[in-house]
């Protein structure tokens, strides 16, 4: 999934550099040697690419190095906000107050009857019982307290809502992938032919090329999330207006690059699904995204405002979406 952090933006920097350095080595050779005749701009064009490139390979990595910082702790604030609040209203943490005593013991044999002459006493004035104290109620008693401020929904799942959701999902994330490779094949062999008279067969070949790698890419990202999902027997969600936690995986819905467009609820599957999309620049248009995340049973409501919240937050352009 897209993130201002991910692994693979070094990667592609890092890919560049042997061609940085074969620019700035050549026009600089050549340019020191004297060598260059008459066609010296030439390697100065070489000379200058190449320290340029290089140049926006270090400052590409060091943006990299500070956003993923930032990502890794908002991914950790996200999750002690979480634990903080859920270790208070948890059963497995609800113990009695030091000071708490156990009640007396009923009796066990009945009181002697009062005496003939014995008149009972003026009933006092009706006292509302007090009401119970937090530390007395037990937890599953409790209503359930809301989020900190930061997190907009906490959801956890049973085995078999998680397990419906990852066998889903990997359908959906392969038949996207698929789709994908067909689309770009016949649309990209048809602008081929159109645009740049190229013959059929060479367009095809070139598209069915490129195409393998745009819908490969797409599949393998699926086939890793879907395994990290089956690793999870219950999974974890935690949602806030700039970003969602899946199983632990930060994922950004607005940041400076990223920028959130739309939240649904899909109501014909089961479980039911909060769609966020997303949306980033490229230098060939706009690319898209969409997080699927299901919605535990009796969360439908608090999933419906949920994608309320996040399109009021868009309009209105609220503080906490960094670059919103």
């Amino acid at each position: 999934m897209p993130r201002s952090g991910n692994p693979i933006f070094p990667v592609v920097n890092l890919m560049l550099v042997p061609f940085g350095l074969f620019g700035t080595f050549v026009g600089a050779a050549v340019l020191l040697s004297g060598e260059g005749g008459e066609i010296w701009w030439l390697y100065v064009g070489f000379l200058l690419s190449g320290v340029l490139m290089l140049g926006g390979v270090v400052t590409n990595l060091v943006k990299w190095w500070r956003w993923q910082r930032e990502e890794n702790a908002a991914a950790a604030a996200l999750a002690a906000a979480v634990q903080a609040h859920a270790a208070p209203h948890s059963a497995d943490s609800y113990a009695p107050p030091a000071t708490w005593e156990a009640p007396p013991a009923p009796l066990t044999t009945h009181p002697a009857p009062p005496p003939a002459s014995w008149e009972a006493p003026a009933s006092p004035a009706a006292v509302p019982p007090a009401a119970p104290s937090a530390a007395e109620v037990p937890a599953a008693a409790r209503p359930a307290a809301p989020p900190p401020a930061p997190v907009l929904a906490h959801w956890t799942y049973t085995p078999e809502e998680w397990g419906a959701y990852t066998r889903r999902e990997i359908k959906y994330r392969n038949r996207e992938a698929f789709w994908i490779f067909v689309g770009f094949v016949m649309l990209a062999s048809v602008m081929l032919v159109w645009q740049e008279s190229a013959d059929w067969g060479t367009s095809f070949a070139v598209a069915l090329v490129v195409g393998a790698l745009m819908g490969g890419g797409k599949w393998l990202i699926a086939r890793t999330a879907h395994e990290r999902n089956v690793a999870t027997p219950r999974g974890e969600v935690v949602i806030s207006p700039t970003a969602l936690l899946m199983n632990g995986t930060y994922q950004v819905i607005q940041d400076h690059h990223f920028r959130f467009r739309s939240a649904r609820v899909i109501e014909d599957e089961r479980p039911q699904i909060l769609e966020i999309g997303i949306e980033w620049p490229t230098r060939s248009g706009t690319a898209t995204e969409e997080y699927r995340i299901p919605i535990p049973a009796g969360r439908e409501e608090e999933a419906r405002a949920i994608a309320h919240e996040l399109g009021y937050l868009r309009q209105i352009g609220d503080p906490r979406r960094a670059g919103g």
